[in-house]
């Protein structure tokens, strides 16, 4: 069983968001965006991949397991959520790792709207040239990506040169890193990007239920 933790709007708009690699649902980032997004209506649904359960209950860090195990694991989520609400328009989505995870997943089932990705890991941390750009070309629903500006994951620049399918739309924030956290000199922060983030998804998700 998944720790399944929902905060819950008055609307039938269901997401899931998943965890990055090295931060469970008790994040800051975690709890914040389910805020932020419930308030404009979204139940925002989220839980830790097991290896990150461990981490809990061991209280050290643990590696995440293998990606078809990740795969597996939140299939058995959206398993537990359409159980509990079969008439919901469910996305699914995340932060980072999680968000790469559901994209992954979105190619293997049919009854989900789309994907919501906070922070897409474009490729690994130095190596841009090993771009994970395959599964995004594989995706039939409509997917939002929100990324920062200068994410070391994939930055504006990179992603202005990749040819991306036309379901894909990418939201780039100012001078946002991989967690939407902009430099002060910048004169913005970050709980104002993922307010941003927030409304954007929630505007892209409402308008592909029209």
């Amino acid at each position: 069983m998944f720790d399944l933790n929902v905060k819950y709007a008055a609307s039938n708009l269901h997401v899931v968001l998943a965890h990055g690699a090295g931060a469970g649902l008790r994040h800051d980032f975690m709890q914040g965006m389910q805020e932020f997004l419930c308030e404009k209506g979204v139940n925002v649904w989220t839980f830790n991949f097991r290896y990150m359960q461990k981490a809990y209950a061991e209280g050290k860090k643990i590696p995440p397991s293998r990606l078809p195990i990740l795969i597996e694991e939140y299939s058995q989520v959206i398993t537990e959520i359409r159980q509990r609400q079969p008439n919901a328009q469910l996305w699914i989505g995340g932060k980072s790792m999680g968000g790469r995870v559901a994209c992954h997943l979105a190619c293997q089932i049919d009854d989900i709207k789309g994907v919501a990705v906070l922070g897409y890991p474009f490729h690994p941390v130095g190596k841009p040239n090993n771009t994970r750009l395959d599964v995004l070309h594989q995706i039939k629903q409509p997917v939002i990506i929100i990324q920062g500006e200068r994410d070391t994951f994939g930055n504006a620049q990179e992603i202005a040169d990749y040819s991306l399918p036309t379901n894909i739309v990418v939201h780039c924030l100012p001078d946002g890193d991989h967690s939407l956290k902009p430099r002060k000199v910048s004169g913005l922060s970050q709980t104002e990007h993922m307010h941003t983030a927030a409304s954007r998804m929630t505007h892209f998700m409402k308008g592909q239920a029209r």
